[in-house]
């Protein structure tokens, strides 16, 4: 059995502000499928292979974390062990928990509406069919949509793993150890490798923590975490008030592909 690929390139993350900018920007709307996705990718640092595995199983509410378990076969509805063979957790930071109850209501009423069957070992993030979406959907819907969330125009999808790991260990100062545990990467030197070349001059005092980096101010957001009882975002930018908006049934993409 070969063992997994070291990926030591040098790549560049997006920076803090360029991050902000885009989970605003997810979050200044009720988000479908394709960008919840998103959002977990740029705020738990999972490959796109392990967050289209996501079910519901893999959620734990109550403790407010994700079991990464599981990777997808390329275009295939087939889910496999992880690239690196084991389990890890990775903790919810306030935002990204809002995001997920609020679509799972929507989700669960999407299905009733189509007659479907939800429970939790559906896809946390779904196909119009209610089954995962395939790699290659997700890469199109990527390419068809990444201008229209203000993502740079060097960034891939694979971006936004790095720019996870460069945040924590560069600008929040978390050892890499732990930036280990949560991104899954096989061992700890191969972050330094990677990241200890971006922003040298950055220190982790002068950079607000993840936390608030995952929660940037919408009038949206705030309503939101307000109305599950959990924390009210960190304030980052500022933005009028628009007041709570009413409740909209789940969108898609356009003709994902199907699932096979």
């Amino acid at each position: 059995m070969r063992a997994p690929q070291r990926d030591t390139e040098e790549k560049e993350p997006l920076s803090v502000e360029q991050a902000e900018a885009v989970m605003a920007n997810l979050l200044d709307h009720d988000m479908d499928a394709f960008e919840t996705g998103l959002f977990l990718l740029i705020t738990t640092g999972m490959r796109l292979s392990e967050m289209l595995a996501l079910t519901w199983m893999e959620y734990d509410e109550g403790e407010s974390t994700l079991h990464v378990r599981h990777s997808m076969e390329r275009d295939t509805q087939e889910r496999k062990s992880t690239k690196t063979k084991e389990t890890r957790t990775i903790p919810l930071m306030p935002a990204a928990k809002a995001v997920l109850l609020e679509w799972r209501s929507r989700q669960q009423a999407y299905f009733k509406a189509r007659g479907l069957r939800w429970s939790k070992g559906r896809p946390i993030c779904h196909n119009s069919k209610g089954t995962h979406i395939l790699s290659s959907a997700y890469e199109r819907w990527w390419r068809n949509n990444r201008d229209r969330l203000g993502v740079p125009e060097f960034a891939t999808l694979h971006t936004m793993r790095h720019t996870f790991a460069t945040i924590l260990i560069v600008n929040c100062g978390v050892d890499t150890s732990t930036a280990q545990s949560l991104t899954g990467h096989t061992k700890p030197d191969v972050l330094l490798q990677i990241y200890a070349h971006t922003h040298q001059g950055a220190r982790p005092e002068r950079w607000p923590s993840w936390r608030a980096l995952c929660s940037p101010t919408r009038a949206s957001t705030t309503a939101l975490t307000a109305s599950i009882g959990l924390p009210a975002p960190i304030r980052l930018t500022s933005k009028a008030s628009a007041g709570p908006r009413p409740a909209r049934p789940p969108k898609f993409s356009k003709a994902p592909t199907p699932a096979r």
